[in-house]
């Protein structure tokens, strides 16, 4: 938490008085950081799995190439609600 807590700037106790549900209120500053760090995992999580199956290729296993197709289209649509959310804030 505290890690999430530099890089993103959302405070320790809000965050975990979120998490505990114990928050009576999230303002929409908090929302749009929580939002971006949880799209900044899954781009992350996206991209790990991309370079795996470029790993498999690789080593010549072809049977993932629809898994690939559909990981494209995720990272497509993660980067989209990125641009989405920062355009909010600007």
């Amino acid at each position: 938490m505290r890690r999430i807590e530099r890089q993103y700037g959302i405070g320790f106790w809000p965050l975990s008085h979120l998490r505990k549900g114990n928050a009576k209120t999230c303002d929409i500053g908090l929302y749009g950081r929580l939002a971006g760090a949880y799209l900044d995992l899954c781009d992350r999580l996206v991209s790990r799995l991309q370079e795996e199956m470029k790993i498999e290729a690789a080593i010549g296993d072809d049977s993932l190439g629809d898994i690939e197709i559909e990981a494209g289209i995720l990272a497509a649509k993660i980067a989209q609600k990125k641009a989405a959310l920062v355009g909010q804030k600007g």
